[in-house]
């Protein structure tokens, strides 16, 4: 049920364990309660590490991500990133050198298919490419956001992370699927990972845990990755945050799953968010416009110097910053992602729908304010 890395448990870190062993799909079932995401993704690599090195495989270290994500701020996790940081991650050089990037299901400017209708599953083959090339042998885990967040907010096309769950099945990898950003309804359902089935090993949540009334994360494993850790003599987790599990915390989660599913916020979200994807389009006009994608209350916008072309800005990191900067101006926050050129719109789940026709409309001034400054 609960944790296995702790001699001392409280009720309510038993009470939330539990909970999230009823809502999460298959058999995630074992803990660890963290401060935040970094920390549950950081947790997540060990766990996939030590796992293996129980198993008697200690050279798998390795963890491929995918270009463009992002999975946290501390070394372990920045070792893992996919270039969210730039050339800002060799600030802190030497990062611990397990990690390893393949290319993410970015439909939009893929060099198999952009030009076809639909996606090939050529980035899950390239993806298994990187196995292989790498040795399976020492690869432990591929580690990604089921709906590539940090990578343009691009969604996985049908058939991507069965793909992926039968590439990691067949070389004995661990699937870790990060849901910081995708969990607890934001995708219009309360895990993204349930839009295509996906039983992952490892689930990393945080953010909407607590809808960030609180810090929490956690680190949720299947019962037949915990059962080796349970299995061994020297099985317990080498690992904990001192904040990690925190009671209040854990009431606060409690309480926030509770209003999650009693409003249906999921639900809301899958309706709102197709809403909001419709008012995205109709600002298809704009000379600068050249793709929205979303799934629920997670969207992004792609903005780009030549339409037809689909021609990056000269600077795509620059633009956005200036982007940001006259959303801002119009009274909008947002962020923007990889490449650079992607609003990232990720608005409460609780937003109206007079509310979405207003940040559509802010968004129309800004690419008009963005085009008479740059075309």
């Amino acid at each position: 049920m609960n944790f296995w890395t702790s001699s001392v448990i409280h009720h309510r870190q038993i009470n939330l364990a539990a909970r999230l062993a009823e809502i999460t799909p298959g058999t995630l079932s074992r803990v660890h309660f963290t401060p935040g995401g970094s920390e549950a993704v950081e947790t997540a690599i060990k766990v996939a590490k030590q796992y293996h090195y129980l198993r008697g495989n200690p050279n798998r270290y390795k963890v491929i991500t995918r270009e463009g994500a992002y999975h946290g701020c501390t070394f372990g996790a920045m070792a893992v990133d996919g270039g969210y940081f730039g050339t800002r991650v060799h600030l802190y050089d030497p990062l611990p050198p397990f990690g390893r990037i393949a290319p993410a299901p970015y439909h939009y400017r893929c060099p198999h298919c952009a030009d076809q209708p639909q996606c090939r599953l050529d980035c899950a083959d390239d993806l298994e490419r990187v196995i292989v090339e790498e040795g399976a042998e020492t690869v432990a885990a591929v580690i990604v956001d089921p709906c590539s967040t940090a990578s343009a907010v691009s969604i996985p096309p049908p058939g991507y992370l069965t793909r992926l769950r039968q590439i990691c099945d067949r070389y004995g990898v661990l699937l870790i699927a990060d849901e910081v950003i995708t969990g607890f309804g934001r995708t219009g359902r309360m895990f993204a990972s349930e839009h295509w089935g996906l039983i992952p090993d490892i689930m990393t949540v945080s953010k909407g845990l607590s809808s960030g009334y609180m810090p929490i994360g956690a680190t949720i494993v299947r019962e037949e990755i915990a059962q080796v850790f349970l299995d061994s003599p020297e099985g317990v987790l080498s690992h904990g945050q001192t904040y990690g599990g925190h009671p209040v915390a854990c009431a606060v989660a409690l309480r926030n799953i509770e209003l999650i599913e009693r409003e249906g916020l999921a639900e809301q979200a899958a309706e709102k968010g197709a809403y909001l994807l419709e008012g995205l389009r109709s600002l298809s006009h704009h000379p600068t416009f050249g793709d929205v994608r979303g799934l629920g209350l997670l969207c992004g916008l792609e903005f780009v110097h030549d339409k037809a072309t689909r021609q990056l800005p000269d600077n795509p990191r620059r633009a956005g910053y200036c982007m940001r900067t006259l959303c801002r101006d119009q009274g909008l926050i947002t962020l923007t992602l990889h490449p650079g050129n992607v609003l990232f719109l990720a608005p409460p789940l609780t937003i109206s729908h007079a509310e979405i026709d207003q940040m559509v409309g802010m968004i129309d001034r800004a690419l008009s304010a963005y085009e008479d400054r740059y075309l």
